[in-house]
């Protein structure tokens, strides 16, 4: 009978606990990869936009998230005055209509932070350009590179996950432990070494994390592990989460994955497992829940703080939340009373 798993960042349930080539040509390998899934992209973009008249404006469409908001206003340029009409909390705040570019609100939002597991987004969609979704991946030794602090998916060596999964178990309960198998399988592909070291793939998939987020306008953002944990020389700003959070509704698979509050798998390897969003805006039984709230990704360290990227749809349009530096008591709060902020 197979073990069941019940997992979400703070703790597990189950049946029973069991405690190459050279850098230049893998980095140009990487980007050729990284340009055959925009190109793929784009054309799954023109599909998926024939089919939905409502769909934000995609990367098939040569849309510049930055030069759009800039062109709109910038990041400066408030509908809503010097502060909303409700109290948010977060030191660093960007709402902005997606669909328009126009921003609603900001508070410090080109300002340099500690981007906790939102750099998760940018991991995923790397991720996504490197290696099919229905690829089996075992779970090796690098899980025991994650903080003790960690969130957690509750992984284990040896568990058979296919990348989806793997993906799941990345955005929903926020585990960093899927975040470095996922890194050193990525980064193996993106060498074209499957035997390359642990440590060499991870270097490698972050020179293509690094990438992908300048080829989508995150240009103010450096990422150094794939978990988003605090690390030294690691930055992001409130914007370019906004455009991270864009890039990762545009893509079906990811926007699917983050508008799900609880997934139900069973993995390649037998064993069954539950992983529930740590987004509480999209979690029907939470006191935060939000209509029309469609993800997108939390976090929190001792450096960022409590943070939420979010989207919702209101009013038939979509727009992007960021709170930053926020607290668990508040950060949900924040998104809810900046979304509740926008005139009708």
């Amino acid at each position: 009978m197979a073990a069941r798993r019940y997992a979400t960042a703070y703790g597990r349930g189950r049946t029973k606990y069991r405690a190459g080539r050279s850098r230049r040509s893998a980095a140009k390998l990487c980007a050729i990869v990284l340009l055959l899934g925009a190109l793929l992209s784009a054309v799954s973009g023109v599909l998926l936009s024939a089919s939905s008249a409502n769909t934000i404006p995609l990367a098939s469409q040569a849309f510049d998230a930055r030069e759009a908001w800039d062109s709109a206003g910038g990041p400066y340029c408030s509908g809503q005055g010097d502060s909303p009409p409700k109290t948010v909390e977060a030191k660093e705040v960007f709402l902005v209509d997606a669909e328009s570019g126009r921003t609603v609100f900001e508070r410090d939002s080109d300002k340099k932070i500690a981007p906790a597991s939102t750099a998760k987004m940018a991991t995923a969609l790397t991720v996504i350009d490197l290696l099919p979704l229905d690829k089996e991946v075992e779970v090796g030794k690098e899980i025991g590179l994650i903080n003790e602090e960690s969130s957690r998916a509750w992984l284990e060596r040896g568990d058979v996950l296919t990348v989806r999964q793997l993906l799941i178990a990345l955005m929903l309960p926020s585990g960093n432990d899927a975040a470095y198998t996922l890194a050193v399988h990525a980064g193996r592909a993106a060498a074209g070494n499957n035997d390359l070291p642990m440590q060499d793939a991870i270097r490698e998939f972050m020179g293509c994390v690094n990438a992908k987020a300048i080829a989508l306008g995150a240009e103010s953002s450096h990422f150094v592990v794939p978990d988003g944990f605090d690390a030294e020389g690691q930055y992001t700003t409130a914007v370019d989460l906004a455009i991270l959070a864009k890039a990762c509704l545009e893509d079906p698979t990811l926007a699917e994955i983050v508008s799900t509050p609880v997934s139900h798998e069973q993995w390649p390897s037998g064993e069954e497992a539950t992983f529930r969003s740590t987004n509480q805006l999209i979690d029907p039984d939470s006191p935060y829940y939000f209509p029309g709230a469609m993800g997108i990704k939390t976090g929190s360290t001792t450096l960022a703080g409590a943070c939420l990227v979010s989207a919702a749809e209101i009013e038939g349009r979509i727009y992007i939340g960021v709170v930053m530096g926020s607290s668990d008591e508040s950060r949900f709060q924040d998104a809810i009373n900046l979304y509740e902020s926008i005139p009708g």
